[in-house]
């Protein structure tokens, strides 16, 4: 095929300092913990060095990762639900939360309003919310999306278009 450069064993260490932070970033916003999030990060690279040789360089190699991420995600969800179906465990909250505070209203105003829509977004449907995340914090197009996802470009439009109508009206009615 023309075009087309297959990624090597060697190509690995560039391949985490291209997109790496990113998909370290979204790893977080899918798994919401530090814990999970470094896990999710340290799965999807340890499945790219498997795979390294289907990794086309000139086809978007960052949507290849989130793809890889987003069905580790999925795959650990789906294993936990069916853990919680036959034992329910509870889980142990992060209770201590370290925000840097400064004494002017319009920083607090705005840590809050951040705060805000990282729980509206946290509470969205997983659809919604792979799109968002896929589209505002891991900067991908709405075609490679699409891809990502395995659905139509209209269908991610549609889903972006819903996220941000719920969010809106999440915080205008303070419900967070």
């Amino acid at each position: 095929m023309k075009g087309v450069r297959l990624l090597k064993q060697s190509d690995i260490n560039r391949l985490i300092d291209l997109h790496g932070k990113k998909l370290y970033n979204f790893c977080l916003r899918l798994c919401t913990n530090t814990y999970d999030a470094e896990d999710l990060y340290q799965d999807t690279f340890i499945k790219a060095i498997e795979k390294i040789s289907a990794i086309d360089e000139n086809n978007n190699p960052s949507a290849y990762l989130c793809t890889v991420a987003i069905s580790l995600w999925k795959s650990k969800a789906r294993k936990e639900g069916r853990r919680q179906a036959i034992a329910p465990t509870v889980t142990l909250e992060d209770s201590y939360h370290t925000a840097e505070t400064t004494p002017l209203e319009e920083d607090i105003v705005k840590t809050e309003l951040v705060n805000d829509v990282k729980k509206a977004i946290s509470s969205l449907d997983e659809k919604l919310r792979t799109c968002m995340l896929l589209h505002y914090i891991y900067d991908m197009q709405i075609g490679d999306i699409a891809r990502t996802l395995n659905c139509p470009e209209g269908t991610v439009k549609s889903r972006l278009h819903s996220a941000r109508k719920i969010i809106k009206e999440k915080l205008a009615k303070g419900e967070l």
